[in-house]
């Protein structure tokens, strides 16, 4: 509820003579303003306080994915330092829609937008933005001529639009309410030219749209220039040549009520850029200049947004989970084992997928761990016993980290911790802030003498990593589920075939 609408409830059922007074409805609305005033006006303190940083952002093939089973991006590549920078936790939030970013970051469900934002003065009056990161410009994106590899160069500038009057009548799709849109009306106030703006869905990406104008599906778009030239090596059809605006600057985007941890961005965006280290060039070139690295991620048979897979084995995973162990789950610990290397084999011997032990297999009558669903019928087989043999007396969601945390480092050095976290005024029954706490003492020698601890030393820094590392890869493959792709055949169900007459699903608003 609107933390407006929420002041007024509040002032009509306290002022008002007919209502009977209710203290109870009147603490629930005091403590709903509170939570929403704390989430609005969060700041860098109490961001380092829980450990995490929220960000929100959208997948796409460049900003954030997820490819081999692991989350990539310039985008989550910055912000994963720094994260690291501020010492906590980051943690990725999407949604499929740019609209909804400003939304959610306004109602405190995340602490910084960053979707290579165009920091625009609209943008700049409603919102705190940090220094910008990159600068780009806006290009029209138009189909070379057939046949263009016979052309000669001043023949096939002939053919393409190389001015803004060469616009008129025609048709440009951009998604709605992007600054691809916002561009072509400032176009159309400045210049007067009669172009025709088509807007699609804001969820459908720039790539998309460029997608279809290499297949001639339709004929114009508009993308950042950086974006278009990674692409322009992906699709050899496009053209990327003629701009549409001067440049632009990209950064994050941060509520005005979040001074001090703009202030951090900014000071470390400053290192990063012109501190003399090549971190940031690295970052950028591997996004925005290797054509062959995004080449091989679009081709990969690991790219998400293409297979719509995380892995080689989700059958396999879907096949054998259980009400307690989810596939995508199953997967994200598959990731953490192995890498998703069925032929991986441990110092310690754990073998396949789910590096699971010999012995353990053979507990289960499994053998030739190797075989990717011999491994993960015994993964999960031994996820399964852990928690119904130690954890089952827990909450649900408790008990399944503690299993996680069990299969890392075995049970008896989880339960030493526990007794640690009764020892030392923790809840011996809660994972996160509490026994992954105490778990760290296994590995220093005062603690490990203690009565509480019956399994010896063990590298506590371990099981509280693979824990927390697997729950938000988990969190990852969970939320983009649900995120279309850039399948040709889903595409097509919006546009049509050019080949045939235009699909009626072409939406255009």
């Amino acid at each position: 509820m609107n933390l407006l609408l929420l002041f007024f409830c509040a002032i009509a059922i306290t002022g008002c003579a007919d209502m009977p007074s209710s203290s109870d409805v009147q603490d629930e609305i005091r403590s709903r303003l509170m939570d929403e005033l704390t989430q609005s006006t969060r700041d860098l303190d109490e961001i380092i306080a829980r450990d995490t940083l929220v960000a929100l952002t959208r997948y796409n093939a460049h900003n954030y994915f997820i490819y081999r089973g692991s989350p990539m991006g310039y985008e989550y590549d910055l912000l994963r330092l720094f994260a690291d920078h501020l010492g906590v936790h980051l943690r990725m939030r999407t949604t499929p829609s740019r609209d909804s970013l400003w939304t959610l970051l306004e109602q405190g469900e995340g602490d910084v937008i960053a979707d290579n934002i165009i920091l625009n003065m609209q943008i700049q009056r409603r919102f705190s933005t940090s220094i910008p990161h990159n600068t780009t410009r806006q290009v029209l994106i138009q189909r070379k001529p057939l046949q263009w590899r016979q052309l000669r160069r001043h023949e096939m500038e002939s053919r393409m639009i190389r001015s803004l009057p060469q616009l008129a009548g025609k048709t440009v799709v951009v998604p709605r309410n992007s600054p691809q849109e916002q561009r072509l009306k400032h176009l159309i106030e400045e210049t007067g030219i009669p172009l025709e703006i088509h807007r699609v869905s804001s969820d459908m990406e720039v790539e998309q749209l460029i997608q279809l104008v290499n297949d001639g599906i339709i004929d114009y778009t508009v993308s950042k220039e950086h974006v278009a030239r990674i692409n322009a090596g992906f699709y050899r059809n496009i053209d990327i040549a003629t701009p549409l605006s001067f440049e632009q600057q990209i950064g994050w985007v941060f509520r005005t009520t979040s001074p001090n941890l703009t202030k951090a961005a900014d000071q470390w965006m400053r290192q990063i850029k012109f501190g003399g280290s090549p971190t940031y060039n690295l970052i950028y070139n591997k996004y925005y200049r290797s054509v062959r690295e995004y080449s091989r991620r679009r081709r990969s048979d690991h790219f998400f947004l293409e297979t719509g897979q995380i892995s080689p084995y989700d059958s396999l995973f879907r096949a054998h989970e259980t009400e307690r162990f989810p596939w995508k789950l199953l997967a994200a610990i598959a990731y953490q084992e192995s890498g998703f290397n069925p032929h991986a084999v441990s110092r310690f011997n754990a073998t396949g997928l789910m590096q699971v032990l010999p012995e353990t297999g053979k507990l289960f009558d499994i053998f030739d761990l190797k075989v990717p669903e011999r491994s993960i019928l015994a993964g999960v087989k031994y996820l399964e016993y852990l928690y119904r043999t130690h954890w089952s007396h827990l909450p649900q969601d408790e008990a399944l980290l503690f299993t996680l945390a069990s299969y890392n480092a075995g049970p008896g050095h989880v339960l030493d911790a526990q007794r640690l976290a009764q020892r030392f005024d923790y809840d011996p029954n809660t994972w996160f802030g509490n026994v992954e706490k105490t778990i760290l003492k296994l590995s220093l020698q005062q603690y490990i003498h203690m009565e509480e601890v019956r399994h010896g030393y063990a590298r506590g820094i371990e099981p509280k990593m693979y824990v927390q590392q697997i729950m938000e890869r988990y969190d990852q493959y969970t939320k983009m589920y649900g995120k279309s792709d850039f399948r040709r055949e889903k595409i097509l169900e919006h546009f049509g075939d050019p080949r045939t007459e235009r699909s009626p699903n072409f939406q255009i608003e």
